[in-house]
């Protein structure tokens, strides 16, 4: 076989390979639906190429005061795994995770996360509100996200709800953690 005959009988195997392992098509990606942009942004982090995540709430609207579409009930029906902030913070995302009557997502489901877990809860204010006293929380204030230390409690949910909705994919969803957890660490100051 000539050069050129096998130059041209390599380049056909390899489009042969790339033709049998196509890139994965969003039907083919774990869909998450998460209840806020910033447990959205943390899900990608982590799932990378191999998820398709949406937010219910907007971003720059008040989670606390959203009231859930019909559409979010359809969303979550296509779910794999549904992640909430947790804490009092999202109660609204009980309704509808009732609404969308798919087990797999309920709490105590294999598809469902709670991004709070592990995180230590912030001071809790009384019931009655003042002047001044912002808003109550009963179960400690919920706005932990804006720790970016939490980041490592957050990204841990979801890749335990990650690992046992797609466990042949934990190796991968478990490096894309690290390196996203690298990368935050190494932006701040000193460190940690």
């Amino acid at each position: 076989m000539g050069r050129g005959r096998l130059q041209l009988w390599l380049c056909f195997a390899a489009i042969w390979a790339f033709a049998q392992s196509p890139p994965l098509r969003a039907q083919d990606r774990v869909q998450i639906v998460t209840t806020t942009t910033d447990l959205r942004s943390l899900a990608e982090a982590v799932g990378g190429d191999l998820i398709e995540a949406v937010n219910l709430v907007p971003a720059n609207f008040d989670a606390e005061e959203y009231q859930p579409k019909p559409r979010d009930v359809l969303r979550l029906k296509n779910a794999r795994l549904a992640v909430r902030v947790g804490l009092d913070y999202d109660l609204w995302f009980d309704r509808l995770l009732q609404a969308a009557a798919m087990p797999e997502i309920q709490r105590g489901g294999s598809g469902y996360v709670d991004a709070s877990f592990g995180v230590a809860a912030l001071e809790v204010r009384g019931v009655s509100l003042g002047a001044g006293d912002g808003h109550a929380h009963g179960s400690g204030n919920p706005h932990y996200w804006l720790d970016p230390r939490n980041a490592e409690f957050i990204t841990a949910n979801i890749l335990d709800g990650l690992t046992r909705v797609d466990p042949a994919n934990a190796g991968t969803y478990e490096a894309n953690r690290q390196a996203f957890l690298t990368r935050l660490i190494g932006s701040w100051p000193n460190g940690r």
